[in-house]
């Protein structure tokens, strides 16, 4: 929470997320877990803040009481070899 992210890919150029390991390693799957953006926005009913599955508070909590609250853009994005499991019955997975 708090940060912005500003990922304005276009058609022609689509931003790509994706692993840090070598080309001759790929393709694999669940090199990463993906892309996770947690805002401060009110949610829609019940608390006022969650923290998503898999995650402990304050690291995983979303949610707020700022309505005008912007995480940013994400346009034109891909995400490759994503995936992780981070406990049982339990993965982080594209962007969430």
């Amino acid at each position: 929470q708090g940060a912005t992210l500003m990922a304005l890919g276009t058609a022609a150029a689509p931003i790509t997320f994706t692993s840090a390991v070598s080309a001759k390693n790929l393709p694999q799957r669940g090199l990463w877990g993906g892309l996770i953006v947690l805002g401060r926005a009110p949610l829609g009913s019940g608390p006022t803040t969650r923290t998503i599955e898999g995650l402990s508070a304050p690291d995983g909590t979303y949610g707020g009481t700022t309505p005008d609250d912007s995480s940013g853009v994400i346009q034109y994005v891909r995400v490759w070899y994503g995936g992780a499991v981070i406990g049982q019955d339990n993965e982080i997975n594209g962007i969430t």
